[in-house]
Parts: C-alpha cells; sequence; structure tokens
C-alpha cells in the first residue's frame, strides 16, 4: 500500500524508533513497520499508529469475518479448518492449532490486506512435536490398514523433527510403507530407514559340504543387500568370476516359504 508521509509521525531517540499517527487500513500500518526495520541503525520500534477506517474502507464485522473465511479458504498455505475466527469492532482474533510455523504466519498474512481489518492478535498454537510412540502408531496402522501384520517389529526414534526407523519388515514394499507411514506424521521433516529385510532360510544343493557351508554363512545377508537395492535382479556376467558364478547357478526357487538356490555340481 502506498504511505503518505503527512499521515504518519516519528522520533527517533537513541536508536528507538517512535511511530505514531493515523492511517486507514491495517496493511499501511504494517508497511510503516517494515520500511523502518530496514533502516540501518534502528535498535527498536515503539508503534502507536491508530487506524482510522475511511468510509471506503469501512465494513461490518460480519462482512470482514466472510471476507476473512474466504481468503484462509483459498490459501494453499493455510489449514482452514482448524482456525477459529473472531472480528470485534474490526479487531481481528486468529485462534486453533497447527502443525507447522509457516501455516500459523501465513494465516495472518492472507487476511492482513483486507478491507476494515484495523488489527490483528494471531494467537493461533502450534501443536506438540511428535512423539516415538505417535510415529510408531502412526506405522502400526498405516500396516493394518494393508493387512501388513509385522509392523510390531520397527521401532521409531524420534530426534527433533527427525524420525530414524530401525527393526526388520518382510519386503521392499513393507519397508516403503513404514517410511511412508513415518513421513505422514506430523512434524516430521526428515526420515532415515535403517530397516533390513528378513530373508526366508534358504536350501542349497549342488555344492560340495565344505562349498555349501561358506555359502550358507554369507549367502544371507548377501541376499539381503541384493534384495534391499535391487528387488528385480540379474546375474552380470561381465567380469571372469561373475560369468563362473552365473553359470554355476542352476535354479532359484521359493518352496515352502523358503528360498532354494540350487547349483551346477562341479567335479566327480
Amino acid at each position: 500500500p502506498e504511505l503518505n508521509s503527512s499521515e504518519i509521525g516519528v522520533a527517533v531517540k537513541n536508536g528507538v524508533v517512535i511511530l505514531s499517527g493515523q492511517v486507514d487500513t491495517f496493511s499501511k500500518k504494517l508497511a510503516a513497520e517494515r520500511a523502518t526495520k530496514k533502516i540501518t541503525g534502528v535498535k527498536a520500534i515503539a508503534e502507536d499508529i491508530q487506524i482510522g477506517v475511511s468510509p471506503v474502507y469501512n465494513k461490518t464485522d460480519a462482512e470482514i469475518a466472510t471476507a476473512i473465511v474466504n481468503a484462509l479458504k483459498w490459501h494453499t498455505g493455510v489449514q482452514e479448518e482448524k482456525i477459529k475466527i473472531k472480528v470485534e469492532n474490526g479487531c481481528v482474533t486468529l485462534d486453533g492449532e497447527v502443525d507447522w510455523e509457516y501455516q500459523r504466519s501465513n494465516a495472518k498474512v492472507a487476511i492482513q490486506n483486507l478491507a476494515g481489518v484495523r488489527s490483528i492478535y494471531n494467537l493461533i498454537a502450534l501443536k506438540p512435536r511428535t512423539s516415538p510412540l505417535d510415529v510408531e502408531n502412526k506405522i502400526l496402522s498405516a500396516f493394518r490398514r494393508k493387512a501388513l501384520t509385522d509392523a510390531e517389529g520397527i521401532t521409531a526414534e524420534v530426534t527433533g523433527s527427525k524420525v530414524i526407523l530401525h527393526g526388520t519388515v518382510r519386503s521392499l514394499a513393507e519397508k516403503e510403507d513404514a517410511v511412508n507411514a513415518a513421513w505422514y506424521a506430523p512434524g516430521i521433516t526428515s526420515v532415515e530407514s535403517k530397516l533390513q529385510i528378513e530373508i526366508p532360510e534358504f536350501q542349497l544343493s549342488g555344492l560340495p559340504p565344505a562349498l555349501a557351508e561358506a555359502v550358507r554363512a554369507h549367502g544371507q545377508s548377501l541376499i539381503g543387500m541384493a534384495l534391499s537395492n535391487y528387488p528385480v535382479y540379474s546375474i552380470k556376467d561381465d567380469s571372469a568370476n561373475a560369468a563362473l558364478a552365473k553359470r554355476a547357478l542352476r535354479d532359484v526357487q521359493v518352496v515352502n516359504g523358503k528360498l532354494r538356490i540350487s547349483f551346477l555340481r562341479f567335479g566327480g
């Protein structure tokens, strides 16, 4: 809004600026404050600007309330359904509870230029930060909705607005479900997954006992890493070792819930 210097009185003492006078809109009052804050050397502002709404901008409380409801409704950065509004003689009080600070500040920004508004008291509170129990409950609920029953194997470590997920799941899909559930928790800005995918017991055939024991000792972790990073994968043969491994692999099957890997027999 355009400010008229004749409307604003300014006094300065020891870096403290005193603003006085009368303007016809609340937005002009805010504009005077913003302009003063930009001046080098200003340490504090004592603001005593009065708003005398001219007939052009004069609105009833009911008209102002209706305009506020519409402004909040169409602002994408405001949770308008969680905000309560009170208007008395052009003075607006906003109350309620939202998830984020930007939603709280946007509520005021959305209405500060409306005609008839004399002042705004923003009493909107922020919801308490999410607790580990809240996050875990949301994960369990998400799993139950998807008919997945192994959520008890997951724990959530919450530090500020960050969640770290620990535990085991049965598949990559369950891992993604857990991460998504954590993201939906209010107040969370970062999610780190340390979830491990459980690999079913596997059986080996076609290998000498000593070699089978070595494969069994390390195969579980190797398969887990492969499934975590590449749920659908193929064996490459771009090196001598890889080519040998690919030629040695005969079959991969799931039998009675167990992963069975078969190798070709070498030697007699």
